[in-house]
């Protein structure tokens, strides 16, 4: 385990983000979080990266070092993303957190950049926080999904996926039938508007 977040609460004001929220990271494994806009996302990635405090909980990091990558809102974003995702791993850390990183690529740069990413993190090894809000993305990196509520953010679904990353293809039965249960879970839990 290289980070394990435990009963955590995070508050604005009278906002509460988090709220009893628990949360595991193995070592050398790509954990992907989907949720809706707006349900805390980023703030759990700002917490583990250190930039905010917990209200209340307790987060016990055992990584040395922790590489962040932001979104990129251009699509022209491509080569900038590229050169952000290759800075973070070189940079050896233990824990990279990766925040929406290909949303404003289209189709295609999109998933050239999974098969690069997955190229570095075979050699590296490091563990990975994925934020998506692309199920397929989840399903062709993810060594575990997590699917969260609305806030205050909790964990409604975790799902594992044994299969080899390199072997993945969206067209097998088993991702099908995994995407088709995260559809289900973020349908019955209002999310229509935001995944289709």
């Amino acid at each position: 385990m290289v980070l394990e977040i435990k009963k955590a609460e995070k508050r604005f004001g009278s906002i509460s983000v988090l709220n009893n929220f628990s949360l595991k990271v193995k070592r050398e494994e790509i954990l992907c979080i989907i949720g809706p806009s707006g349900c805390g996302k980023t703030t759990l990635l700002n917490i583990v990266s250190g930039s905010l405090l917990l209200s209340k909980g307790e987060i016990v990091n055992k990584s040395k070092n922790i590489s962040y990558v932001f979104q990129e809102d251009r699509l022209s974003g491509g080569m900038r993303q590229r050169c952000s995702i290759a800075r973070a791993f070189n940079y050896e850390a233990d824990l990279l957190l990766m925040d929406e990183p290909f949303k404003s690529l289209d189709y295609n740069l999109r998933f050239n950049m999974i098969e690069q990413l997955l190229q570095l993190w075979k050699m590296k090894q490091n563990s990975i926080i994925f934020v998506t809000h692309e199920i397929d993305e989840a399903l062709l990196l993810g060594d575990r999904i997590l699917v969260l509520s609305s806030m205050p953010t909790r964990v409604i679904k975790e799902f594992e996926i044994i299969k080899n990353k390199r072997e993945r293809n969206l067209k097998d039965k088993e991702l099908i039938k995994i995407r088709n249960e995260i559809i289900s879970y973020l349908v019955n839990h209002d999310f229509k508007k935001v995944y289709k």
